[in-house]
């Protein structure tokens, strides 16, 4: 049928996705330092802080946690009352607002290259689909 795989590819292939990896970082880095299109000035000035902010391992850190908590949230919501309470609302409007700032940075810093990572689609869905529901009521939900 098909030809079998070479001795040193299956020995290697992990190896081989960590360095093809490393380089589409590399290579996307370096991209967005060029500019990708952005105009200069105060635009390019306020995409070097977003890049900056993003790049910093305290950003990541920071959104990992909202993450966690806001899967222990979702954990203790339970599905058998038609209304959550209070403080479940109000923690998804919160989580709200720390997912979409999180795409927005990314976004402002990695401009059409945002859409090049199928986890940022995710976050974009996501973000999308929270607004949706939130907004799905007329706004009423939001303006408390």
């Amino acid at each position: 049928e098909g030809a079998e795989e070479p001795d040193w590819l299956a020995k290697h292939r992990l190896e081989l996705r960590v360095y093809v990896k490393t380089m589409d970082d590399i290579l996307t880095r370096q991209m967005i330092r060029k500019g990708d299109g952005w105009p200069g000035g105060a635009v390019g000035q306020f995409r070097k802080y977003l890049i900056q902010t993003m790049e910093l391992p305290l950003f990541d850190q920071f959104i990992m946690v909202a993450i966690l908590v806001n899967c222990v949230f979702m954990a203790i919501a339970d599905p058998t009352v038609d209304e959550a309470a209070d403080y479940q609302v109000t923690a998804s409007y919160i989580f709200l607002g720390i997912f979409t700032w999180e795409a927005l940075v990314k976004f402002g810093a990695l401009g059409k290259l945002y859409f090049f990572d199928a986890w940022n689609w995710l976050d974009m869905v996501v973000v999308v689909e929270g607004w949706v529901s939130a907004l799905g009521d007329g706004g009423s939900a939001l303006a408390g």
